[in-house]
């Protein structure tokens, strides 16, 4: 069984155009998809995730985490509602194959957290999705309730961590200061986005933090002997800590789900440590059981 912690619908209108044309184009440098912006909005074009779903069934994944992004400022609270609709009705089509974790930026304010309580109490979503770099610090102020309204029902909390797009502001996703903030407050459940595999530097991860390894993909090909040491060491350590997330859609222009997990599995043992059966099912499932397991509601 495969529980996959950090993927994303695949549909253009739940994306700002900023975000697909730096992300999609010029991140990943596809010259086919700079000449056809068409073919892209064909490519993400799965608004009820039936695609997904017949992905899900041939890899083995049992339950995928739907992770809504707000873009802030770049959408207005109308698409923003329309885009937690959506995903509601994906998950009453598929109710025992997705969770879905509201993406709110704390600058819209109370009616930001009314929305979010609604998704929660009305929707029947699962946790919190946060992404700093957009603009705002996890210290804002206007997420104290958030992170309070999380604390009592047990609710994870996943934040982006390390460097985004160029044009955001990452500072705001410094590992650093998330670890800070997950000290500040011990009784709520942190999941940092991509930190599973973003281990530049040496940092003692509290113990109510988890770690995601979305975004391995790019380190395939790429990794150089300090930063398989880095890993090594890192998911050594905290192996009961990391969970599996294939960042869907972001990796799949030419490869399915299945052929990824297979992918990086291999690269796992590739830092030839003891990639044991229970080290494996640990990042694949059991980790992820736990913290879903401990959801109050």
């Amino acid at each position: 069984m495969i529980i996959d912690f950090h993927a994303h619908l695949a549909y253009y209108k739940t994306f700002s155009e900023d975000f697909i044309s730096e992300f999609f184009i010029n991140s990943l440098g596809n010259n086919q998809l700079k000449k056809n912006y068409k073919f892209l909005k064909l490519f993400l074009n799965d608004p009820f995730c039936d695609r997904l779903v017949a992905n899900m069934d041939e890899a083995d994944i049992e339950k995928t985490v739907l992770l809504i992004l707000d873009f802030g400022l770049k959408i207005d609270e109308k698409e923003l509602d329309e885009i937690y609709i959506l995903h509601h009705n994906i998950l009453k089509k598929y109710p025992n194959r997705f969770l879905i974790f509201s993406g709110i930026d704390p600058r819209r304010g109370k009616r930001g957290y009314n929305l979010f309580k609604k998704s929660i109490f009305e929707y029947g979503f699962k946790g919190l999705k946060l992404y700093p770099p957009f603009g705002y610090s996890l210290n804002d102020k206007n997420l104290s309730p958030f992170f309070n309204l999380c604390s009592e029902y047990n609710l994870p909390i996943m934040v982006h961590s390390g460097n985004s797009l160029k044009s955001l502001m990452n500072d705001h996703s410094d590992v650093s200061n998330l670890v800070n903030v997950a000290r500040k407050y011990p009784e709520n459940t942190f999941i940092f986005a991509h930190a599973g595999y973003n281990v530049s530097n040496n940092i003692d991860y509290p113990g109510n933090v988890f770690m995601d390894i979305s975004g391995i993909q790019t380190l395939y090909n790429t990794s150089t002997i300090a930063i398989k040491d880095s890993l090594r060491k890192h998911i050594g350590l905290y192996n009961e800590k990391i969970l599996f997330g294939s960042d869907w859609p972001m990796f799949y222009f030419l490869k399915n789900l299945n052929e990824s997990i297979t992918n990086i599995k291999e690269f796992l043992k590739s830092l030839e440590f003891d990639a044991s059966e229970n080290l494996i099912s640990n990042i694949f499932s059991k980790n992820a059981i736990k913290i879903l397991q401990s959801i109050k509601i």
